[in-house]
């Protein structure tokens, strides 16, 4: 070690190899120490501390809070309007409407509808694996390996026994008086959904963040001071066209079922009847679903379903 600064290799125009003359000596933990300090500072946050922060400012419960709060006025709603001899009901003072809708539910031929979907050329373009189907067959599942695709992951909060009762003080504070009529109650009901939809917006943002961070990306799992953060695997999803032309149609036909969203998309566009699917469905019960929505979302819904309507009768008279 050199013994005065005028030799120090700091001083030095050359390659530096880290000697230090006696008077400029520092421990490296201590050279160091300022620029380690500085980095912790403008360290972005890990996924652990926005959760943690989300949950100390109130909102985590104040969304948990709004969610149960809604579900109570919907179903108060309900009690008070199914005995009704109307089944919609418009409360324009509100902009909403509170409606019973039949849902006939059916018992599928899923075989006899993939073997239809073939027949038109669509049947790996709306494929989903049944894993209820396959889960028991090993060699069939051994088979759809090589197909996976990568990985995706949702978010899912965990809550110990401090954060569950930050959360619950938030919602004794939410959960009050039902309401004395439907008019107080859809009020209620208006000023809610308004609220949720703010934070809800606010937590979308911060699971944005939390997905990029690095240390729960490689960890799968952080905790903090309410309790933790986790990713957890979606269903696995399979490249269905590059299965079919690997096992053919046989496979897809008996191990998977229709994606709705993906085949109402081809019946929208004349590729498919929709009148083909009642060959292949049973009616077995017809479940009544309560709707409240705003009015200018129910004539946008009006507005779509004529639209597929005039474009479904515009294809067939092409077709003919």
């Amino acid at each position: 070690m050199n013994k005065s600064c005028e030799t120090c290799r700091f001083n030095v125009e050359r390659e530096f190899d880290m000697k230090r003359c006696k008077a400029c000596s520092r421990t490296d933990r201590a050279y160091y120490e300022p620029f380690v300090e500085q980095a912790q500072q403008t360290a972005a946050p890990t996924a652990a501390d926005l959760m943690e922060k989300f949950i100390e400012e109130g909102l985590y419960g104040q969304m948990k809070a709004a969610e149960d709060r809604k579900k109570e006025l919907k179903s108060w709603l309900r009690m008070k309007l199914e005995h009704s001899d109307q089944k919609r009901h418009e409360f324009k003072e509100y902009d909403r409407v509170a409606k019973f809708v039949a849902k006939n539910v059916y018992e599928w031929d899923y075989e006899g509808l993939n073997d239809c979907l073939d027949s038109y050329g669509l049947l790996p373009l709306v494929a989903n694996l049944d894993t209820s189907q396959i889960k028991n067959e090993p060699d069939a599942l051994e088979r759809v390996k090589p197909f996976a695709l990568p990985t995706t992951f949702y978010l899912k909060p965990t809550l110990n026994k401090l954060g569950k009762e930050l959360v619950g003080r938030e919602k004794a504070e939410l959960t009050h008086s039902e309401g004395e009529s439907i008019e107080r109650v859809l009020a209620e009901l208006v000023q809610t959904e308004r609220r949720l939809e703010h934070i809800q917006m606010a937590y979308e943002q911060e699971k944005a963040k939390m997905l990029r961070c690095p240390q729960l990306n490689k960890n799968r799992k952080l905790s903090h001071k309410y309790g933790s953060i986790s990713l957890v695997a979606n269903a696995t999803k399979y490249d269905m066209q590059k299965l079919y032309l690997a096992e053919g149609a046989d496979f897809l036909i008996r191990y998977t079922k229709p994606d709705g969203v993906k085949l109402n998309y081809f019946i929208e566009r004349g590729l498919f009847p929709k009148e083909e699917l009642e060959k292949f469905r049973t009616i077995v019960d017809i479940k009544l679903d309560f709707v409240v929505m705003s009015l200018s979302d129910e004539q946008r819904l009006i507005r779509q379903y004529q639209e597929r309507k005039i474009r479904t009768f515009l294809k067939h008279q092409q077709i003919s």
